[in-house]
């Protein structure tokens, strides 16, 4: 949740955003669409009521203000990988740009300082005990690290599905209308 309120509050280009970061703001914004979708969707259930216009009057209001936000975290994290806001230019092209810029945002960022800054994210694997370094310590920090690679990696998956589910939706939801 903080990286979702920090993307409000840094509305710059400049910079850089790690993988997981990313990923957490888009899961956050795909769940308040999946909200937008289904609340009003349940309620005309319930109360058989014609919810089209309340449902599109909510995705056109919440759109506008993630705009700008949502654009400055893909070209930070585009940054990441050491590559240009620029390449956001693929969304012109329906369907194969979609793809390329979906893999190249879920690509792990560059380690070290690339010309758009320091890396996004500082990870210790080592670390003194007290007074002296314990090789016990350093084997259960890697192994620390290890697993929560493995459980971001899951959380990344479970994100590009439910991103794929919105998508679709909203263009069934398009061309519906």
């Amino acid at each position: 949740m903080q990286n979702f309120i920090r993307a409000f509050r840094e509305l710059s280009f400049k910079g850089r955003v790690s993988v997981n970061d990313y990923w957490k703001f888009f899961g956050i914004i795909i769940s308040i669409y999946a909200i937008i979708f289904l609340v009003p969707i349940f309620w005309g259930l319930a109360f058989s009521v014609d919810t089209d216009k309340i449902i599109y009057s909510l995705v056109i209001i919440f759109s506008i203000i993630i705009f700008v936000p949502s654009w400055t975290m893909q070209v930070k994290r585009l940054h990441d990988i050491n590559k240009s806001g620029n390449w956001l230019f693929l969304y012109l092209i329906p369907c194969i740009g979609w793809i390329i810029l979906f893999v190249l945002l879920c690509k792990n960022g560059d380690k070290e300082t690339n010309s758009y800054g320091t890396s996004s994210t500082i990870r210790i694997t080592t670390f003194p005990t007290k007074n002296s370094f314990s090789i016990k310590s350093a084997t259960v920090e890697s192994k620390n690290i290890s697993e929560n690679y493995s459980v971001n990696k899951k959380i990344k998956y479970i994100l590009a599905i439910l991103f794929s589910i919105s998508v679709c939706a909203n263009i069934y939801f398009v061309i519906s209308n």
